[in-house]
This record gives C-alpha cells, structure tokens and sequence, in this order.
C-alpha cells in the first residue's frame, strides 16, 4: 500500500470520526483516563431505541426488558424486596462469545434496600434522595457484583454510590460537567469509577449523554464496569422518557 494513499485515507477517516462526533457535548472525563485509554463509542442501529442492543467496545448491551424473569433474583439480600420500583433487565456479553453477564436493576429503591445492597461500603447518603439506582451484576461465571447509587435531595443532583465485587470495591461518582465548561450542566453526564488503596485513582468513566462514550480499564475488572456502566447508560435515557 503506498504513501500516497494511506494520507488521503488517514483524512477521510478523521473526517468520518468527527462528523460521528464533532459539535457533540462531553463530559468532563479526567484527564488521565483520556489520555490513556481510547474511547468506545456507544454504536446502535439507525433509529433504534435504548430497549434495542447496543455495543461499545467489544461488548454488547441485549435482552433489555421492563421487569424481572427471575422474581427471586436480589434473594442474596435476605429481606424484602418489594421496595425494589421500576425494575428492568439486560445482558452485556462480549464478541469473543460464551455466555453473558445477567443484570437485573431497578431505578427506584427504598433506602433499606439501597443500604442492604451497597452492604459496609454504603456512602453517607441523604434520609430521602431525589433519585437512586441498584443492581446485582452477575458474571458468566456467576461471581455477583452490586451497584447501588443515590443522589442528592436536590431533584436532577448527579448520583454517586458504590461498585462492590468480592474483593474489590470501586466508588461511582456521576458529574454534570462538561468539557471546556465552568459551570455545570443541568443534566448528569456521565460517571467517573474510582478505587482507594495505593494506586488510588480514576480507573474508569461512562459519558451517559449522546454519543455514549466509555473509558474502561484492560483489567479483569473491566467486564462488571462495562455491566455498571450499561445499566447507567439506560437509566439515563429511560428517565429521559
């Protein structure tokens, strides 16, 4: 292949990219996830909605549906949970195929069932949050993985809450900023993955506004933040009904 047609070809590909992208808002991801990790840009069939498949990187978001399959699916929390509202569930599996994670959510939950999922990781949350969202994430091969996330009493307040797996706990913490902006925006736009300890840190982010993007780390955690992210991905829009 020649010199002379792979620049004529670069140009083409950037100006694809940017029309895909260009004079689109993004949040405020940190700058050393951005640096470092290329974006994955949420791909979705033309005039599909959110409760048809989409993809990001090497996974695909599938099987969403209103309600549960399984009723006894958050039965590890050993109490009630009626107190679970707005249920919904999806799977995300990769391209290189077997079997899928099994995500069941709901995008209203009583504060006892919110602290019950986030167990001693649970964030000093406000007596009555504005929003909230909780989900078990279970990996193929069935390890469990919660997401419980609050916001603020103010209505429309970013959520923040906790990622848990069994060794590793990952705080979530959404942002309405946007790039190149002083003041915030009056929408959540994304959520930013952090762990403490002494890599402490970003390891991660999810832009929830159009056009979805995603910076996940090349990690064994990678696929249950791309799980939780899916699940932040289809919040934001179903409110936005």
């Amino acid at each position: 292949m020649s010199r002379r047609w792979l620049i004529p070809g670069f140009f083409l590909l950037l100006a694809a990219t940017l029309s895909a992208c260009g004079g689109s808002a993004r949040m405020a991801a940190p700058t050393e996830l951005a640096s470092v990790m290329p974006a994955w840009q949420v791909e979705q069939s033309l005039g599909a909605g959110w409760q048809d498949p989409f993809s990001f990187g090497p996974y695909t978001a599938q099987g969403f549906r209103q309600g549960w399959s399984d009723g006894k699916a958050w039965a590890f929390l050993g109490r009630d949970t009626d107190q679970a509202w707005q249920p919904f569930e999806y799977q995300v599996a990769t391209s290189k195929g077997g079997e899928a994670w099994h995500c069941n959510c709901a995008a209203r939950v009583s504060p006892e069932v919110l602290g019950a999922m986030a167990g001693p990781a649970k964030p000093d949350w406000p007596a009555k949050p504005s929003g909230s969202l909780a989900c078990s994430l279970r990996s193929p091969q069935g390890i469990l993985w919660r997401l419980a996330l609050a916001s603020g009493q103010e209505t429309g307040s970013p959520m923040r809450g906790v990622l848990q797996g069994p060794k590793l706990t990952i705080a979530v913490r959404g942002t309405n900023r946007l790039e190149g902006e002083d003041s915030p925006s009056g929408q959540t736009t994304g959520y930013v993955f952090r762990v403490d300890g002494p890599l402490m840190g970003p390891v991660g982010a999810v832009q929830v506004i159009d056009p979805g993007l995603l910076w996940l780390p090349d990690s064994p955690d990678q696929g249950a933040m791309a799980a939780a992210s899916a699940a932040l991905l289809l919040q934001h829009h179903q409110n936005r009904k």
